[in-house]
């Protein structure tokens, strides 16, 4: 009786901080489709043209900030280490904090991309695939910002 409950319910047992934490099914909704979108965010992609491979090949160090605290939502449900961590992350106290930083970070990268004025259609491809990477990063730090303050609830009403 109750395993079928849980079903019914759609719990889904998440640790963190050796505590379990219950996903309710609208939260469970929204890590799934973070997790169904990270990788079209952060894939190496199949660029054709030498001057965006350059410049994603550039772009990599803000890739790697934000694919960091965004695999931690995909792995655990969670960013808690950006906001205890900081060394790394010295003004991130909150997820308002983290969303402001990284939506800074995710605009030089769409700046990087739109440097280049394309002309050929291979370069048009090229940008049209990198800003999709772009759009798709901002639309996970939205989720990302949610699912955490979601998690931080929950952590909070259980201590």
């Amino acid at each position: 009786m109750i395993n079928g409950y849980y079903a019914r319910l759609k719990l889904v047992i998440l640790r963190t901080n050796k505590r379990y934490i219950m996903n309710t099914a609208e939260e469970n909704s929204q890590l799934n489709d973070f997790r169904k979108k990270f990788w079209d965010a952060f894939h190496r992609p199949n660029l054709q043209s030498d001057e965006f491979k350059t410049i994603w090949e550039n772009s990599e160090t803000i890739n790697n900030w934000l694919a960091g605290p965004l695999f931690s939502i995909y792995e655990q449900g969670n960013f808690d280490y950006v906001l205890e961590d900081d060394n790394r992350f010295a003004n991130i106290n909150t997820s308002k904090d983290f969303e402001a930083w990284a939506l800074e970070i995710t605009e030089q990268y769409r700046s990087n991309i739109l440097s280049f004025l394309p002309e050929k259609e291979i370069h048009k491809s090229d940008q049209a695939i990198l800003l999709f990477q772009t759009d798709t990063k901002i639309e996970l730090i939205r989720l990302a910002v949610f699912i955490e303050q979601q998690h931080l609830k929950k952590v909070n009403n259980r201590t």
